[in-house]
């Protein structure tokens, strides 16, 4: 869809962060979010493409942004 629309990065609210190294693009999670995970399964052109904002938050501090 992003593609159809010229769009050329994908935001998501997944609590992860994507990191480039010299052997590719890879998904970080925490430990307790497994299930956020199921991005790194992703094709590398799209992993490139992900901008993930919350990644450095803990759910208590997104709770306490989105309350404000």
């Amino acid at each position: 869809a992003a593609d159809r629309l010229g769009i050329q990065y994908i935001a998501t609210g997944h609590r992860a962060r994507v990191e480039t190294g010299a052997d590719g693009v890879h998904v970080l999670c925490l430990p307790k979010l497994r299930t956020e995970c199921r991005l790194a399964t992703l094709p590398q052109e799209t992993l490139a493409r992900l901008i993930l904002p919350l990644g450095d938050f803990s759910p208590e501090d997104v709770a306490e942004m989105a309350a404000e």
